[in-house]
């Protein structure tokens, strides 16, 4: 499955309470956590999105940051990414004028004790910005603040001397494409592999961070098509949420899970064995 790193962040600054008024957009090493009360670090980093391909399905987006320095190695931090809702800049941003945030976790904590690598994943907010759900003004990286002595040192974007170890995030896709299979041809749906004249199934959609999903499915072609949903909970065995429904040529067919189940698919064929049919279908998601 393809992917794309980008190195470094866009932009990134740290948050300090105990010097409110101070910005840190230069500073190539930037703490986060609590040290003592009121010593209390965050930070805001930004990666550009402008790489991404049109027209695909980002199925991981995971952040890699750097750790430096740590205070006490024995002391753990557990630090959470959560969605900037405003604008900033790197070069004035201080605690005292920092953006607000969506309190909503969107990712995966990370428990960070020494020094190296730590992963969160953040498939949905980056799945959130290329989809243009909300504006990308970046994450907010912060503990619950309150183990005294858990701060960490991050590298940052300025850190040149170790241009390897800046911030980054992979992002890792599947084109949207278009197949023709058993004369019956389908149009940017995320494919399956399969052959015959049996059931396809589009690739699996994680919808466990969405709260609102719409499947649209639009006949293109001059043959009627059958189409239905169905759910799993562990991405391999799947049930079927939703009647069959045909769609005659040119008309189009919204669709909504019934079910709650982490895993979303897409199951399609054409009405009648070896008569052609053209799909055109979207998954559409609001967290």
């Amino acid at each position: 499955m393809p992917s794309i790193i980008i190195q470094p962040s866009l932009k990134d600054a740290g948050l300090e309470a105990a010097r409110p008024n101070t910005n840190t957009g230069n500073d190539q090493v930037i703490w986060t956590g609590l040290y003592y009360s009121p010593s209390y670090y965050r930070l805001l980093i930004q990666f550009d999105l402008s790489a991404l391909p049109a027209d695909m399905w980002i199925t991981a987006a995971v952040m890699r940051l750097y750790v430096a320095e740590v205070t006490r190695v024995d002391i753990k931090g557990i630090f959470t990414p959560y969605r900037v809702t405003a604008l900033w800049n790197e070069m004035t941003v201080t605690w005292n004028n920092q953006p607000s945030f969506d309190p909503t976790v969107y990712g995966s904590q990370s428990v960070v004790l020494g020094q190296g690598w730590y992963e969160w994943d953040i498939t949905a907010l980056v799945r959130g910005w290329y989809m243009g759900l909300y504006p990308n003004y970046g994450l907010l990286l912060k503990s619950d603040e309150s183990t005294p002595f858990e701060t960490k040192r991050i590298y940052s974007k300025e850190a040149t001397a170790y241009s390897m170890l800046r911030p980054m995030l992979e992002v890792s896709y599947q084109s949207v494409i278009s197949v023709n299979l058993a004369q019956r041809a389908f149009t940017d749906i995320y494919l399956s592999a399969d052959s015959g004249d049996e059931w396809r199934y589009s690739d699996a959609f994680d919808v466990s961070q969405q709260s609102i999903v719409t499947i649209f499915a639009k006949n293109d072609g001059v043959n009627d098509a059958v189409i239905k949903l169905q759910i799993s909970p562990d991405d391999s065995s799947y049930v079927d949420d939703s009647d069959e429904n045909t769609i005659a040529p040119g008309m189009m067919k919204a669709m909504v899970p019934a079910r709650f189940g982490r895993y979303l698919r897409v199951a399609y064929r054409s009405a009648n064995i070896a008569e052609s049919t053209s799909l055109h279908i979207w998954y559409q998601a609001r967290l």
